[in-house]
């Protein structure tokens, strides 16, 4: 009988963990997204309309299309081993437009600094109100802003390391 009564006990308890919401929502696959060149989204109201381009996250942008072509004007972050590489021998055939290749181990398919907004529709369990609920960012770049639908929720300048957000639900 007690084996019995345990079984069923364990029965009843996987059946409800079935039953229950899940304790996350996945945000990888396909955003909406934009550059925003002139910094102007803020302003604009870019949080209030939809996006026009796709972009898959995880992932980076600059490997998925966006952003300018590398060539010998590229304005780099950090400074080059050697500034003027592309006047040298052995990178002169590497300085055409579409064939640039820099001396970086690890070269961008494209090149971007400035801002870009990532956009998604998140449904949140009705089960979910009044639980705290958290949104997960690894590693933004620089300064991130979350909004939830036209309000703000916060701003956070601490770039490479994962950002929390509470969110109210």
């Amino acid at each position: 009988m007690k084996k019995a009564f345990l079984l069923l006990l364990f029965v009843q308890s996987v059946a409800l963990a079935a039953l229950q919401e899940p304790a996350r929502i996945p945000l990888a696959g396909e955003w909406r997204f934009s550059l925003d060149r002139s910094d102007a989204g803020i302003a604009e109201g870019w949080f209030n309309r939809d996006l026009s381009d796709r972009i898959q996250l995880p992932g980076v942008l600059q490997a998925q299309g966006y952003g300018d072509e590398i060539s010998v004007e590229t304005p780099w972050v950090l400074s080059l081993y050697d500034r003027f590489w592309y006047l040298r021998d052995d990178y002169l055939a590497y300085t055409n437009a579409g064939n640039v290749k820099v001396p970086f181990v690890c070269q961008p398919p494209r090149h971007y600094l400035g801002a870009a907004w990532y956009q998604r529709d998140i449904e949140i369990p009705a089960t979910w109100k009044d639980r705290r609920v958290v949104l997960l960012l690894e590693r933004p770049r620089w300064e991130s802003r979350v909004w939830i639908d036209d309000t703000p929720a916060g701003t956070n300048n601490l770039s490479w390391f994962s950002v929390n957000w509470k969110m109210g639900v």
